[in-house]
């Protein structure tokens, strides 16, 4: 079973920049997609510009997971946490299982 995984930042205005994705990141990410174990499905931000919405698609939990525990990832994800808190930034995260 899949796994779409929804996660939504809001800043509270457009002169807090949204924190920057460092290239590590993005090569963890493309490699999970080449593998299809991940696909991003949308990535959109409000028009206020407040919210930026990134919804994501796993083919399984255990690729979630994987993913997630990824020193890379973890680091970004650390890194980001305490840039959002500094910042005023909420996050929330939601995960839900799809067909295949």
């Amino acid at each position: 079973m899949s796994v779409k995984q929804t996660y939504t930042l809001t800043r509270p205005n457009t002169g807090v920049d949204w924190y920057p994705i460092p290239e590590k990141f993005h090569k963890l990410r493309g490699k999970y997609e080449k593998s299809g174990k991940r696909l991003i499905l949308s990535k959109v931000i409000s028009e206020d510009g407040l919210k930026m919405t990134t919804v994501a698609l796993f083919d399984s939990y255990e690729s979630r997971f994987d993913f997630n525990e990824e020193d890379v990832a973890q680091e970004f994800f650390n890194a980001r946490d305490i840039y959002c808190i500094e910042n005023n930034i909420t996050a929330s995260a939601a995960n839900e299982e799809v067909d295949d």
